[in-house]
């Protein structure tokens, strides 16, 4: 193009319509600028496919950005026609992810976890029960019966006798061998339990570990695609345990909890703040009598850490049964909410109330030695708070100065709130209200004289299957539990105890139902023992009972059927010695054709008793047989032998309740269809879930075919710049030498 100059003074003045374009060294760079965001293209390429089928890995995008182009800054730039580009670079490496399908595919996965590892339990229970079957009770007790009936038809012989007997201790057998397999089943469940305890904290410490690499990469402006996909897949997994409720933070941080109990913080998007939860599992809990009241202990393992040195807590108070509902939900859910430590926790121990020394607050702890410590609580409405600690004092005013000592150090929070923390290593931690709270190892509440001590403890079992609707003086309920929307095996574990114990609690029933019903027979009385422990009899009958209890203790029959459950029914042995014991007769005069008894015994497999009537909270190892039938509908008030009879052949029930064969196959059918429910959600859920993953796929996962066509558009595009660049070292060749010529 043509140029002209015009001179003036010392000013060049470009003639106006003149254009100028960068040079070639301009085209160098562009193409060498191409070459480097070809070459990171191909490298994230590389990378997707080395990890093709990595678990939990999200495909990678090298994004590309043209770079600040050349010129053009004014309308009145008269160096360029306008804007000259200078090639493109990678501003990120950006991590295929959709956070709406994460939340899908975890919030699937807990319900999913849930009814398949309750159907998998259901699938013991009702394997256990093994019905319909050959061996099983329901065909055992026709087969009692129906001996029972051939020494009716038979007279007195012993064959006939044994082969009853025989039937009996078989039953007795199946029975006793049905519940103890539930019972392990129960135990295997609580097994599971401690080891999602240690999963769980497990993948949480990992989580926190991996938040902290996240934030420090992230704050020198780096993405941590590689980490953020194992910190997604730990938690992916830790969806399978409970519900999880995640809050993104900066620098690519989370904070975690669960659903069932938000205001518990498992994992801080602030790696300096250590006051975070883990869980901790029960070892046992018991309640005993203490001086006249009670006290429940309670052993755990802390972070569910078998080798490491059992703690404890005591509980006192004079109300026995909210000890034993403390204890039950203890030994049921067996997961406890603990510090980073492992201590499980109470939130209060102390509150206000009124005391003889105005102005003060005074929590007392005997010695810094390890143990259990008795808490005292005199607390007012004003003033200081001082904690006694031995011959120690800890205050504070209410401007907030703190007295301190070396023998403990002292937090003072923004919001009010101090942490004491003691040379022996126990923390107590004083609320801006005046209520106290220390390390559950180390202090005895009495929950008859603190309400919010009782409602701590509740607060402290991890229980995610069920809603608690207790409320502190806040109003906050125990768990935020969604009775519609249960997640997680840990929920599993814990609710399908509840079913195992309705059929125990079945099998207990029909176990003394059965065992009293043909004691009371056998003896002619509905009434077990005297006082002295004999066995009361009628009609001159001999004391031999048919199904006795089996003393745990002594490891040995006795011969009473007081206390007769599922667990402890036995055969009377001294029948199987000698059959001839068995009292087929009306009376012990009766010839031996008479065979009444035995078809009186018989004769209960139609008798109705209203077996439901018992509660499942009823422990009938403490019952006796008067008690059990009164309860089951035997009438002692039209006859007080409760038989219909003279003879005692037969009791005296009414026409509700069920027989002994239709009340279990009730519960078998129940089974069957709990069963059926759970595999039939679990089933949907599989399909669910694999719908949102194949979706989850199609965004995140690694298609190999088009990564190698990217990477066939990666090699060209590669291979282009490069010729560019071979074409740029050609035209300065001309313009270096070949001017020369």
């Amino acid at each position: 193009m043509e140029v002209k100059i015009y001179t003036h003074g010392s000013c060049k003045i470009r003639e106006a319509g003149s254009k100028n374009m960068s040079g070639l060294f301009d085209t160098f760079t562009i193409a060498k600028r191409g070459l480097n965001v070809n070459q990171g293209a191909i490298n994230t390429t590389s990378h997707n496919i080395a990890n093709a089928n990595t678990e939990g890995y999200s495909r990678q995008r090298a994004v590309a950005e043209t770079t600040k182009p050349f010129g053009g800054m004014s309308r009145f730039d008269t160096c360029s026609v306008g804007q000259v580009g200078t090639g493109a670079e990678i501003t990120s490496i950006q991590r295929i992810r959709d956070y709406f399908i994460d939340y899908q595919v975890r919030s699937e996965t807990g319900t999913s976890g849930f009814y398949t590892q309750a159907s998998e339990t259901l699938y013991k229970v009702e394997d256990i029960l093994g019905e319909p079957s050959d061996k099983g009770i329901q065909q055992l007790t026709n087969n009692f019966f129906n001996a029972f009936q051939e020494v009716s038809k038979n007279g007195n012989k012993a064959n006939v006798k044994t082969v009853a007997i025989q039937s009996a201790a078989s039953l007795a057998d199946a029975i006793n061998y049905a519940y103890n397999q539930l019972e392990k089943t129960r135990d295997d469940s609580q097994k599971l339990l401690q080891t999602n305890v240690i999963d769980v904290n497990s993948y949480l410490n990992q989580i926190n570990e991996l938040n902290k690499q996240i934030k420090g990469i992230s704050a020198v402006g780096q993405v941590p695609n590689d980490l953020m996909d194992k910190r997604d897949l730990l938690v992916d997994k830790l969806s399978n345990k409970f519900g999880i409720k995640l809050d993104r933070d900066s620098f690519e941080t989370i904070n975690l909890s669960s659903t069932e109990y938000p205001n518990a913080s498992l994992v801080k998007s602030d790696p300096n703040d250590i006051n975070y939860n883990r869980l901790s599992y029960v070892k046992g809990a018991k309640v005993e009598s203490d001086g006249g009241a009670f006290k429940l202990t309670v052993e755990y393992y802390p972070l569910g850490n078998e080798q490491a040195a059992v703690k404890s807590f005591t509980v006192k108070g004079t109300n026995k049964s909210d000890l034993d509902e403390i204890k039950d939900s203890m030994l049921q859910n067996r997961i406890l909410l603990a510090d980073k430590d492992g201590n499980a926790m109470t939130e209060t121990v102390a509150t206000k109330a009124t005391s003889t020394t105005p102005g003060r607050s005074i929590v007392e702890i005997p010695a810094l030695a390890d143990g259990s410590h008795t808490v005292d609580t005199k607390v007012t409405e004003d003033g200081a708070i001082a904690i006694t600690i031995g011959s120690s004092t800890i205050s504070r005013d209410k401007d907030g100065v703190i007295t301190n000592s070396t023998s403990y150090s002292v937090t003072n929070n923004s919001d009010g709130t101090m942490y004491i923390k003691l040379n022996s290593d126990l923390t107590i931690k004083v609320e801006k209200d005046g209520s106290i709270a220390v390390p559950a190892e180390s202090f005895t509440a009495d929950i008859s004289t603190n309400a919010q001590a009782k409602l701590s403890l509740k607060k402290a079992i991890f229980q995610t299957y069920k809603y608690d609707s207790d409320r502190d003086s806040e109003g906050n309920t125990v768990n935020s539990v969604d009775n519609k929307n249960v997640k997680g095996d840990i929920a599993a574990n814990q609710s399908v105890q509840d079913n195992i114990k309705e059929y125990m609690d079945n099998l207990d029933r029909l176990a003394a139902g059965l065992a009293y019903s043909v004691n009371a027979i056998q003896t002619g009385s509905i009434k077990g023992t005297d006082a002295s422990g004999n066995v009361i009899t009628s009609q001159g009958l001999s004391g031999n009972l048919i199904f006795v209890t089996y003393d745990e203790s002594t490891q040995k029959n006795k011969s009473i059927d007081d206390g007769i459950t599922a667990k402890n029914i036995r055969i009377n042995k001294d029948l199987i010695t000698d059959p001839q014991k068995l009292n087929c007769s009306t009376t012990s005069t009766s010839g031996e054709g008479d065979a009444l008894r035995a078809k009186a015994i018989a004769n209960l497999n139609i008798l109705k008793m209203n077996l439901s009537s018992v509660a499942n909270t009823e422990d009938l190892s403490t019952w006796d047989r008067e008690k059990f039938l009164k309860q089951i509908g035997i009438n002692t008030t039209s006859t007080a032998s409760g038989f219909t009879d003279s003879t005692c052949l037969s009791l005296n029930t009414g026409t509700d309740g069920s027989t002994v064969d239709s009340y279990y196959k009730t519960m078998v059918n129940n089974i069957g269809v709990i069963k059926q429910e759970s595999d039939r959600i679990a089933a949907n859920q599989e399909t669910i879930l694999a719908n949102l993953q194949e979706q989850k796929s199609e965004v995140s996962g690694v298609s190999l075919d088009e990564e190698m066509t990217n990477l066939i558009q990666f090699q060209h595009a590669y291979q282009a710049n490069a010729k560019i660049i071979s074409t740029v070292n050609e035209l300065l060749d001309v313009v270096i030498n070949g001017l020369k010529r």
